[in-house]
């Protein structure tokens, strides 16, 4: 086992319950809007229960400790600026799959780029590995200074939320495609 993999593991289990990672509502307690819609719907609930299933399984997938960091904070964001602002059912409905397809691309280019990692550990191209571990920081730290420069279109409010979060999910799925097409081309 590679040490990511271990550090992610330990992580996991030093980490809090899911419930302190993730979105899941004690509806006994819920007072936000956005908590006592949710938990007036079963279909809301049972979208709730998808995005946090997808939450756990990208921090699962998690490259690094501080990519799980970086996801905690993307995902307490998001709660704050997509899901919160929703007032109705629908909103929030289109919040929750967004989130989730958003999630599972994350865990996809997660997945991808560890078995790439691995690939470059035992094909002992450490210049490879070097360059791509580069190459991802600095596609995160585009991909977010990118959506944060189209959402700023919008202004404050709701619709920069969701620009943001639109793109956001557009260019995940760009790169998780990418990195899997690479797995391609190294594993051929």
């Amino acid at each position: 086992m590679n040490r990511l993999k271990f550090a992610a593991l330990i992580f996991a289990a030093l980490a809090p319950p899911a419930g302190a990672n993730a979105e899941s509502l004690d509806c006994a307690k819920a007072s936000a809007r956005r908590e006592k819609l949710t938990c007036s719907s079963p279909e809301l609930t049972k979208l709730n229960r998808d995005m946090t299933a997808a939450y756990q399984r990208a921090l699962a997938q998690g490259a690094s400790v501080g990519r799980q960091r970086e996801l905690k904070r993307e995902q307490r964001r998001w709660l704050k600026t997509r899901a919160d602002p929703c007032s109705d059912a629908a909103c929030l409905a289109g919040a929750y799959q967004e989130r989730t397809v958003t999630l599972d691309y994350d865990a996809r280019l997660n997945e991808a780029y560890a078995t790439l990692i691995d690939h470059f550990d035992k094909g002992a191209e450490p210049g490879r590995k070097s360059a791509l571990r580069l190459a991802q920081e600095d596609w995160t730290r585009f991909r977010d200074a990118n959506c944060r420069y189209y959402s700023l279109e919008y202004q404050a409010g709701a619709r920069a939320s969701v620009a943001y979060s639109s793109c956001v999910l557009q260019l995940t799925k760009e790169r998780a495609d990418e990195l899997e097409a690479e797995i391609g081309r190294q594993l051929d």
